[in-house]
């Protein structure tokens, strides 16, 4: 059986006493893409923030790649994180942050590496245009395509590709698809059906229960509801059904 690419268990984060996630429970094997879905607001992106490295975990354990959770400068060449909110230059052209990113994380061959991810995200004709004058699709693919500069073993996506064009999710999820058929993988935090579809297995969350409970009153219940265990395909329809209600706007009142 091939080596764990990761593997979490119990991880948990507070802010003020209050529980933002816990007992985030999930294990990434080579060729896997882990979905985590459920309502705004029920921890998703603190989670992915929490296994790539960027936020430390107040409760439990894990390691990614073989380093601890706790430790992210040990793994950085090896993972790849991309949040929600586009971050580049818009001063600098496409290829002058591709240049910049490059020279920040001090990769070598960064010509080679630069040419690869124009190529693999169509990013050529807008190689020389300004980034901050980019519709938002191909503005994303330059986020994306800073995150695999360095060729990451593994992904941490939030919302890779909600609210942009065809072309380019099906550009994101080609590359998906081929960190996983090469051994990597990726963690995607997403409530759309489509990439719920194309994940080998979806982790769900629950609605947030900040500040109502303590940290054990609050795993104990998500336990319960099953917010962080690992699901099959065969409940696949079902959690989509759930994603569906749980987005659908409520009247304040």
């Amino acid at each position: 059986m091939a080596e764990l690419l990761a593997s979490f268990s119990g991880l948990g984060k507070m802010l003020d006493g209050a529980v933002l996630v816990c007992d985030v429970t999930l294990a990434v094997a080579p060729g896997d893409i882990v979905g985590l879905t459920g309502p705004i607001g029920g921890g998703k992106t603190t989670a992915l923030r929490m296994i790539a490295g960027l936020v430390r975990p107040d409760h439990g354990s894990g390691t990614v790649l073989g380093h601890d959770v706790t430790v992210p400068l040990s793994r950085r060449m090896q993972t790849g994180y991309m949040g929600q909110r586009l971050m580049f230059n818009p001063d600098l052209t496409t290829i002058e942050n591709l240049r910049f990113h490059a020279d920040t994380v001090c990769l070598t061959a960064a010509v080679e590496a630069i040419e690869r991810v124009i190529a693999a995200l169509g990013l050529g004709p807008f190689a020389n245009q300004r980034a901050g004058s980019l519709c938002d699709g191909i503005a994303r693919r330059l986020q994306f395509a800073t995150t695999l500069l360095h060729q990451p073993r593994l992904l941490f996506l939030d919302e890779p590709c909600s609210g942009f064009d065809g072309e380019t999710r099906e550009l994101i999820w080609a590359v998906i698809r081929q960190t996983a058929v090469s051994g990597g993988g990726a963690v995607i935090a997403t409530n759309d059906p489509g990439e719920l579809a194309r994940c080998t297995s979806l982790v769900p969350f629950a609605a947030s229960r900040a500040g109502a409970q303590t940290h054990r009153e609050a795993c104990d219940s998500a336990r319960c509801q099953g917010a962080a265990g690992a699901i099959d395909q065969d409940r696949l329809a079902s959690i989509q059904a759930a994603t569906l209600t749980a987005l659908t706007p409520v009247n304040p009142g």
